[in-house]
């Protein structure tokens, strides 16, 4: 079988993108399916689309992934005697893949705060009511209410934790995860001997104001330390910066 050397490149060329496009899309959706099915509580945008449709999209990503091969097993038999069109299958492949790949990685490198937004990947606010406000300051009375406003006016709310008989305690700042609620870690914190602990929340998280975003976190965090630097129950010269996940890079920054 002959064929023009005009149609074996884009033989060729159509092969690559056919291959590129059904693993990227194969990887994606079973990536991203498998993570949003256990996370149904939350607000997934246009994230919902892979959800609701993963399985017409996997068997698309297959059939593609399908072709590529099929495509490319047609081509080296057709040129299985000549190795200079063969290598130049191949690196015209490669290089369709490489460059696809470079292609995707700068993408997601330009658009990332704009596909963080749209997707809710890292910020998942949990809200509180004051009722359960409430029952907390009943339930644990080492537990006093803060409420902290920030540069730009917004009210953060949440807890501070006294569980030292000195009159200057030393002190940790608690910066919690994505999905998580600080309240939850009271218990945790009145374990804490000889120690303060302040827990408040990220802005939209229990009963605190605004919408969070990672320079808003990280100034709130600033401000935070500057309340409680300046009571007169912290000791300012031991105040400990911890954080668990989201938190973790507040919590160094700080």
């Amino acid at each position: 079988m002959k064929i023009s050397k005009g149609t074996f490149y884009i033989f060729n060329i159509i092969s690559a993108i056919l291959g590129v496009l059904g693993i990227t899309v194969f990887l994606i959706s079973y990536k991203v399916t498998s993570w949003v099915k256990n996370i149904e509580q939350i607000k997934l945008g246009y994230l919902e689309f892979f959800k609701q449709h993963a399985l017409t999209i996997n068997i698309f990503a297959l059939c593609s992934i399908f072709l590529f091969f099929f495509t490319t097993l047609i081509l080296i038999r057709i040129i299985r005697r000549n190795t200079r069109k063969l290598i130049a299958v191949l690196s015209v492949t490669l290089s369709i893949l490489i460059g696809t790949y470079l292609i995707l990685c700068l993408f997601f490198y330009q658009n990332l705060d704009e596909l963080i937004k749209i997707n809710h990947l890292v910020y998942q606010p949990k809200k509180i009511d004051k009722s359960t406000a409430e029952k907390i300051r009943i339930l644990y009375s080492d537990a006093e209410e803060v409420k902290i406003n920030t540069s730009d006016n917004i009210n953060l709310f949440g807890w501070l934790i006294k569980k030292s008989s000195v009159k200057e305690a030393p002190l940790l700042i608690y910066f919690g995860g994505s999905g998580e609620e600080v309240s939850d870690m009271i218990s945790f914190a009145e374990g804490l001997d000889g120690w303060s602990v302040a827990l408040i929340n990220y802005r939209s998280y229990g009963l605190s104001e605004g919408k969070p975003s990672m320079i808003s976190l990280y100034n709130d965090a600033n401000s935070i330390y500057d309340y409680f630097s300046k009571r007169s129950d912290i000791d300012k010269k031991k105040i400990v910066s911890m954080g668990y996940s989201l938190g973790t890079g507040i919590a160094v920054n700080l």
